[in-house]
């Protein structure tokens, strides 16, 4: 996987890791040694999808954050499910 331009990244308790990938449109998720898992994410403007990706944030209950700076909103994101 290629990273367009990753602004920020954020690291769950279980050491997962998720880039917000701006140019892609998308989330990238990696273990802790870096081997890719998942991605999140596509171009758009409906629930699930990002405008430019530009940082993320996980919080003590592993819930996931991701400002979508071209949709000027906050979207959530769950780990068994991707965005909402």
């Amino acid at each position: 996987m290629r990273l367009g331009r990753s602004n920020n990244c954020g690291i769950s308790k279980v050491f997962i890791e998720f880039m917000a990938d701006f140019y892609n449109n998308r989330i990238q998720v990696f273990t802790e040694d870096g081997s890719f898992l998942t991605e999140w994410g596509e171009e758009g403007e409906k629930i699930g999808q990002l405008k430019g990706p530009t940082d993320i944030t996980v919080d003590e209950k592993g819930d996931i954050y991701v400002v979508d700076w071209g949709n000027h909103r906050i979207q959530a994101l769950h780990l068994d499910s991707g965005l909402d």
